[in-house]
Parts: structure tokens; sequence; C-alpha cells
């Protein structure tokens, strides 16, 4: 946290509020980036256990489960 702090206190004003831009924009992809991952872990999982219930047959190649 100090280097963070040593970085910003070296900003004039411009400096700072481009920075902000950057870390507000990081934050956004960083979130984007997480929901892909549960995205995909919850299909997976629900493929799984669809598997599970179908005794090992492959889930997305029939009903509600098509395609995820």
């Amino acid at each position: 946290m100090e280097l963070f702090e040593k970085l910003t206190e070296s900003f004039n004003a411009s400096q700072q509020e481009w920075f902000d831009k950057f870390c507000d924009a990081q934050c956004e992809q960083e979130e984007i980036l997480r929901y892909d991952a549960f995205a995909y872990a919850l299909k997976f999982g629900v493929r799984l256990m669809a598997e599970i219930f179908l005794d090992g047959e492959e889930a997305d190649s029939r009903g509600p489960f098509a395609g995820l």
C-alpha cells in the first residue's frame, strides 16, 4: 500500500484523473471475467449433475440441457 500511496502522491490532477479512470476500467474488466468464470463453472456443474442423473449419458445431447 505504501508504494501505491507514493505513486499517487506524485500525480498531478490530470494524471490522477486518468489513473482513477484506469482503475475503474480495470475493476469493471475483472467483474466481467469473474462473471464469465462463474457462469462457465455453473454450467459445468449443471451438466455434471445431469449426466449423473442420466446414468452417464451425455447431458448436452438431449432435452433442456442441450447447448449448455
